[in-house]
């Protein structure tokens, strides 16, 4: 489920809802098939799910051994998220204070070449970057 900036509700299901759609109908609102809700986030690369378990933590350890820092994006209860700066030695400190269940994804660290990233923006499609001031 998403809420857009124009406040209209879009609502997935893996089924077809015809009494769902029935009922807001009837509720005074107008559902309209959509094939995917326009916030739906697209990759052209497949979206790697695992769990975050010890092989997880010892893949985190090798991107920082070549890396030396990254980002790693926490999304716990109601979607919130936080971010954290890891390097090898803060991650046992940000591991052991993570959401229970949370939703692990591990980015790039941050470059310090704003003029680079803002000039490599698409003209079109929304994107989401961090900006650190």
């Amino acid at each position: 489920m998403h809420v857009g900036w124009d406040q209209y509700v879009y609502v997935g299901s893996d089924r077809p809802c015809v009494d769902a759609v029935a009922r807001t109908r009837k509720l005074g609102l107008f559902p309209e098939p959509l094939p995917a809700s326009p916030y739906t986030a697209e990759s052209d690369e497949p979206e790697v799910a695992r769990a975050a378990n010890e092989d997880f933590w010892t893949c985190v350890r090798t991107t920082l051994a070549s890396r030396q820092t990254a980002l790693l994006e926490e999304t716990y209860v109601c979607n919130a998220t936080r971010w954290h700066r890891i390097t090898a030695e803060s991650l046992d400190a940000v591991r052991a204070g993570l959401g229970p269940r949370a939703l692990l994804t591990v980015w790039p660290d941050l470059t310090p070449d704003v003029g680079a990233v803002l000039a490599a923006l698409p003209p079109e499609h929304s994107v989401e970057f961090v900006w650190e001031t």
